[in-house]
């Protein structure tokens, strides 16, 4: 099928639409700088920081396509912040991966409110953490 000049191929929207937006909570400094170079060299847009108030409030303003939260930020529990999100109507929509000291698999999906729940135990295997973000984003 021809496409007239005009009207844009569903490939050709595909490739110009803008990256996605991934907001990273963790309180770790080195290994935020790292996921969200990892994150960047793949395309991605980053919003970073290490407190729960922050990035309820980025959320709220930015308005990420996911949430990458540590469970142990410096002002809170990350299962408040969670919490906080899933119920703002705002931010209830956006997926958010979990990273947390679990015993047990590496890996644990949930359903929940706030769209597909990774919960990712620490220390993570990287290319499996950024899978998981490739999967909650479709």
């Amino acid at each position: 099928m021809l496409h007239n000049a005009a009207t844009p191929s569903p490939a050709s929207l595909k490739a110009h639409s803008p990256p996605a937006t991934i907001l990273v909570a963790d309180s770790n400094p080195a290994q935020a700088d790292i996921l969200s170079t990892q994150l960047v060299e793949r395309g991605y847009g980053v919003l970073a920081t290490p407190l729960d108030q922050q990035c309820l409030e980025i959320a709220l303003h930015a308005r990420p396509q996911l949430v990458v939260l540590n469970f142990h930020l410096p002002d809170s529990q990350g299962s408040s912040l969670h919490e906080a999100l899933a119920n703002t109507p705002e931010t209830r929509a956006i997926p958010v991966i979990v990273l947390r000291q679990l015993p047990g698999p590496d890996v644990v999906r949930r359903p929940h409110t706030a769209g597909s729940v990774y919960y990712v135990r620490k220390p993570y295997d990287p290319p499996t953490l950024l899978s998981l973000i490739q999967n909650s984003l479709r």
